[in-house]
């Protein structure tokens, strides 16, 4: 960086003193900015990351994106599912069968997490549902209701619409189980 008073001659110690003062002082302004912005951009995150999925570290900003990655294979084995804040789904969250393409998985755990109330909600098309467990086994549920973690789960479509549910099990799901929601 080239300075203003770095232009000017120093016509005596004191003056070189003075500058190269301001320039010390300058300069540790200057990466002391530049070190909280960085520190403030670095914690805000670039969008919100409201579900985590267990094994495989992923994290989704919905419940559908990360039923998505499940049915691509993303996360196998024994799955948990942490909703660790509130989601919107814009369109239905669909659970396939194990097995059923890359799905590959024992048993789902679903579950509010971060010792806050959750929701899950959405204004899905009428006809459809908020969470669909097409084929899917061994899902569970569980809205906790302790140390502060709860979930709601809300498809706020009004319709009369056949479909139109929040919860539908389809394609032969079982095994299921939704507890304290």
């Amino acid at each position: 960086m080239i300075y203003l008073y770095q232009s000017v001659a120093p016509k005596n110690c004191l003056q070189r003193s003075r500058i190269q003062l301001a320039q010390r002082i300058h300069n540790q302004w200057l990466i002391a900015y530049l070190t909280s912005i960085l520190v403030l951009t670095a914690a805000i995150p670039m969008w919100s990351q409201n579900v985590l999925v267990n094994p495989g570290a992923g994290s989704y900003p919905t419940l559908k994106d990360a039923f998505d990655a499940i049915n691509l294979g993303t996360h196998t084995g024994i799955i948990t599912v942490d909703i660790v804040g509130n989601t919107t789904e814009t369109a239905p969250a669909v659970l396939n069968a194990s097995g059923s393409g890359s799905a590959s998985y024992t048993t789902i755990a679903i579950q509010p997490s971060g010792g806050a109330a959750r929701t899950i909600s959405g204004a899905i098309i009428a006809g459809s549902p908020l969470i669909d467990l097409n084929g899917a086994d061994n899902v569970t549920i569980d809205g906790l209701n302790t140390g502060g973690n709860s979930l709601t789960m809300s498809n706020t479509t009004v319709s009369p619409n056949t479909g139109t549910s929040t919860i539908r099990f389809i394609g032969d799901a079982s095994n299921n189980i939704i507890q304290k929601c």
